[in-house]
């Protein structure tokens, strides 16, 4: 039996960065379509061409965590959050990715991992729900879904999340 290649991407476009590690039949039947979802991010970022180039999501090691946000895990997170619903815990779950582990992008698998973590908020409706919460935080722009299956925070919740897991 032949397995299928693996391919990995990495794109990054001023503060828009989206990695990929698959298939690598899916990679060239996606690659325009992903190459289109980060020019649309980049153009919605607002960020001026002349701003200073800096990652939105380093991967790993880059730039460091807002100020008191050197971890925590996803719980310590939904405390600060005041988390009290499961579209809240999700947005928890991706700081907690995005802010803490440096990740641009994430998988519904390692949202729904971060959302079990946090046992004194995880119910398990949310996961039962999750499609619909995930589709209403893309609708609502929290989120963005730079491919099929893959998601990162939106820039302007990126902000406003940094913000208040900033405060004291």
């Amino acid at each position: 039996m032949e397995h299928p290649m693996t391919s990995k991407i990495r794109i990054k476009l001023g503060p828009i960065e989206v990695e990929y590690e698959g298939s690598e039949s899916f990679l060239k039947a996606e690659l325009p379509d992903l190459l289109a979802a980060v020019a649309k991010l980049y153009k919605e970022s607002g960020v001026p061409q002349d701003a200073p180039k800096f990652p939105l999501a380093p991967s790993g090691g880059g730039a460091p965590a807002p100020a008191g946000l050197h971890g925590g895990t996803t719980a310590t997170l939904a405390a600060k959050l005041d988390v009290k619903s499961g579209p809240e815990l999700i947005l928890a779950a991706c700081a907690r990715i995005a802010l803490v582990s440096g990740r641009a992008s994430f998988t519904r698998k390692q949202i729904i991992d971060e959302m079990r973590g946090a046992t004194g908020y995880y119910k398990k409706t949310y996961f039962n729900n999750l499609t619909k919460y995930l589709q209403q935080l893309v609708k609502d722009q929290k989120l963005v879904e730079p491919t099929n299956g893959s998601f990162a925070l939106s820039v302007p919740t990126r902000t406003q999340l940094e913000k208040q897991l900033a405060e004291p």
